[in-house]
Formats: structure tokens, C-alpha cells, sequence
């Protein structure tokens, strides 16, 4: 946004999945508003299988985010969270109006179930035996509504609680919280 406030370049991406670190590094003025979706929902959502968008860049434009960047244009660029109820709002539309996904939904409740159970590989062959599928379809499914194996939601997990967790003390105990969440060791 220029120095007044008004906004000079306003756009809408969507960043497929990430399975490698990236850096950012905002240019002076640059407001982000984002918000994560699941990425079961992005097919739904989207209009894009998020396993044909894994690492894309640079970022993909979806079709309707006209319509979205017109209505935040209206938006005083200081207010964020109007910004972010204009983009959740075409969000909660765009889920509405689309047909349900079987696959979707199987991949939804075990990432959901896989969360509760803690990720593991034992729990993973409880899911998919609950699910009433073999745990090779589940994976399939997974990976194809998501972008990413089980197995990489598991560590992406782990490993924002164990940020939250030392975000939450002042000094943390790095060896212990990479014992409490599972990792070999401190690196």
C-alpha cells in the first residue's frame, strides 16, 4: 500500500502445499491476510486438486478472486480483520455452494482422527480399519485430496506444538520439548 494507505497492488494467491522450507521476506508496506484452509477442502473450494499445486510457484490465481479482491478494495487497508471476513466469508460460500466429495470427507476424518490419535503408524491401521478401507487406499486418498502423505501432516503437526509449546515459556528447555514431541534430538 503507498504512504496515504491506499492500496497500490492487491491480489489473491492460493500457495499449493509446501513440503520445504521457504523464506519471506515482505517489502516495506506489504499487508498479508491469509488463511490456511484445510487442504481436503481445496478441490471443493478452490477448483484445484492441491497434489497438482505441491511447491507451486509462483502462486495460482483462482478464477472468483476478482469478485474477493474487488470487495476488499473497499476495505480501509488497516483494518485486517475486515479483510479476513471478506476472504473467510467467500470461503464459507465457495463450501456451501460446491457438491460434497466422498474422498474429501474420508481424507477429512482420518487427518481429524489421525490428530486425536497422535499421528502414529499403529494409529493410522486403527483409522483406516474404522474407516472400513485398507490403509493403502486411505494414504492414496490422503495424498491426492491433500498434496501430502499422512505421515507429513503428522510432523507439520508435531512440530507447530512444539513451537506453540516453547512460544509458550519465556527460556525454553529445548532438549525436553524435543523429547516431549517426539524428535531424536534438539536439531
Amino acid at each position: 500500500r503507498r504512504a496515504d494507505g491506499r492500496w497500490v497492488d492487491l491480489r489473491v494467491v492460493v500457495v499449493g502445499p509446501v513440503r520445504d522450507a521457504r523464506f519471506y521476506r515482505p517489502e516495506p508496506g506489504e499487508v498479508l491476510c491469509a488463511v490456511r484452509l484445510r487442504p481436503e477442502w481445496s478441490a471443493r473450494i478452490l477448483g484445484a486438486e492441491p497434489a497438482d499445486h505441491v511447491g507451486a510457484l509462483p502462486e495460482w490465481t483462482p478464477a472468483w478472486a476478482g469478485r474477493l479482491r474487488d470487495a476488499v478494495a473497499r476495505v480501509p487497508p488497516e483494518n485486517a480483520v475486515a479483510v479476513l471476513r471478506h476472504l473467510l466469508h467467500t470461503v464459507d460460500e465457495r463450501h456451501a455452494a460446491a457438491p460434497g466429495d466422498g474422498a474429501a470427507a474420508l481424507a477429512s476424518s482420518a487427518l481429524a482422527r489421525l490428530a486425536r490419535a497422535g499421528g502414529t503408524t499403529m494409529a493410522f491401521h486403527r483409522v483406516a480399519r474404522d474407516l472400513g478401507v485398507s490403509e493403502r487406499h486411505l494414504r492414496r486418498t490422503v495424498i491426492r485430496t491433500t498434496g501430502a502423505p499422512p505421515k507429513l501432516h503428522h510432523r507439520v503437526r508435531r512440530l507447530n506444538a512444539a513451537v506453540l509449546a516453547a512460544d509458550r515459556t519465556r527460556r525454553p528447555h529445548w532438549s525436553r520439548l524435543a523429547h516431549a514431541f517426539g524428535f531424536h534430538d534438539q536439531a
